[in-house]
């Protein structure tokens, strides 16, 4: 009977269970989850702050899921990769043995040296449900918030606390919010939006030093806070694979079958480096449905299968106080921009779209995304309709019948 092995109980995770139970009935699988919660979404811990779901709504998968799918959770984490003996070392001391190994290891908070932040008391990240239970304990009507960071993680902990703290300053180097998936038109209409809300922010500086309860900023001002959240990004967690020699770059490098360059060694989610499908190249892309694709396939293949995991495309979708912002692909190309039902911009180079940005009216979208990914001829459809309105009509009956798998 195979050992299989599986680190970080993820959304990998999960999807590397589906693909070895796909082939794999009967095998012992293993999951050293690393966290005490079994499965969950972080990206709702924020939902749950705000009282939009509860905290069993956060799993992925019900709570007999293990149970049912014939895996063991360990709830400790893997200190140590002994590949030569095909085995893991715990912080608990004990050793577990595989066959074959996932790891899916995500990313962790990043938080850069900031003068005299250890002199700081009440602060933390905002990443796990412990962050969220622990912020929740904090919160005061009262309570003066500070994040560092106007990224995804910042925003999304400003959405979830607002109801109870009235106020909440976001402080980042960067000259808007979201920088990596908006431009600047989008991030000046998102701030707008937050602003009016009632949040504040400072841009184009970064935090000089800490003074007890005091942030002084390099542009000269002083924030006053009770309690100080760190949100500055993630970094892949590759630290296992890389103290043992494993091919990594910002990523863990793996082939197109989830395989590192260890041998019996997988790895998935936010810890890789996946193919990119505009640019062709190999890059984190840290996205939840790669996450489990990457996770499916790589579970395929561990139990024998031999499933490729090709490309994927940059894609982000979120919903901040009322407004829905979907980006994909690269900003990169002639634009062509629509203010129909909130505000629209394509990208198209060498007659293909190359990425898009929608704020509101984000119905169908999915079919802009189609047309990034498979890197579709625009001489080959009506793209002028495309721009006014998604519609399926604009693609020949071929291709229509491709997309919808049958005939139309």
């Amino acid at each position: 009977m195979k050992k299989y092995v599986l680190i970080g109980g993820s959304i990998a995770c999960a999807g590397a269970i589906d693909g070895i139970r796909q082939t794999d009935k009967e095998a012992k699988i293993t999951v050293i989850c690393g966290e005490k919660t079994d499965l969950y979404s972080r990206p709702l811990i924020s939902y749950y702050l705000e009282g939009k779901t509860t905290l069993e709504n956060l799993f992925y998968k019900d709570k007999n899921f293990y149970c049912k799918s014939g895996v063991e959770a360990l709830k400790c984490k893997v200190e140590k990769i002994v590949p030569s003996e095909n085995k893991v070392l715990l912080d608990n001391g004990n050793k577990v043995e595989y066959d074959k190994l996932l790891v899916a290891t995500g990313s962790y908070p990043f938080v850069p040296p900031m003068e005299r932040l250890e002199k700081v008391e009440n602060k933390q990240c905002f990443y796990t449900i412990d962050d969220a239970l622990n912020l929740q304990k904090k919160l005061k009507k009262t309570s003066k918030v500070l994040i560092i960071g106007a990224g995804l993680i910042g925003l999304k902990c400003a959405e979830g606390i607002r109801h109870i703290s009235t106020d909440i300053t976001i402080v980042d180097m960067q000259n808007r919010v979201l920088p990596n998936v908006t431009t600047e038109k989008v991030g000046e209409m998102l701030k707008e939006h937050l602003v009016n809300k009632g949040i504040k922010f400072e841009f184009n500086t970064s935090v000089k030093c800490f003074q007890e309860n005091v942030a002084q900023l390099n542009n000269g001002k002083f924030i006053p806070f009770d309690i100080l959240i760190l949100a500055i990004g993630v970094r892949p967690e590759v630290s296992l694979l890389k103290d043992i020699g494993c091919e990594v770059n910002k990523g863990v490098i793996v082939d197109e079958y989830m395989k590192t360059s260890i041998e019996n060694i997988y790895a998935a989610g936010d810890c890789v480096e996946s193919l990119e499908a505009i640019s062709g190249q190999k890059r984190l892309l840290q996205l939840f449905p790669s996450a489990y694709s990457g996770g499916k396939c790589a579970g395929i293949n561990m139990a024998g299968g031999n499933e490729k995991f090709l490309t994927d495309v940059p894609l982000n979708s979120t919903k901040l106080l009322g407004m829905s912002i979907m980006s994909c692909g690269m900003f990169e190309g002639d634009i062509f921009e629509s203010d129909k039902n909130g505000y629209k911009a394509l990208y198209v180079k060498d007659n293909r779209l190359n990425g898009y940005i929608i704020v509101n009216d984000i119905n169908r979208a999915g079919i802009y995304t189609y047309l990034i990914s498979n890197r579709t001829d625009l001489t080959k459809i009506d793209f002028d309709l495309l721009i006014k309105e998604p519609q399926l009509i604009a693609f020949n009956k071929s291709v229509r019948q491709k997309m919808l798998g049958g005939e139309l």
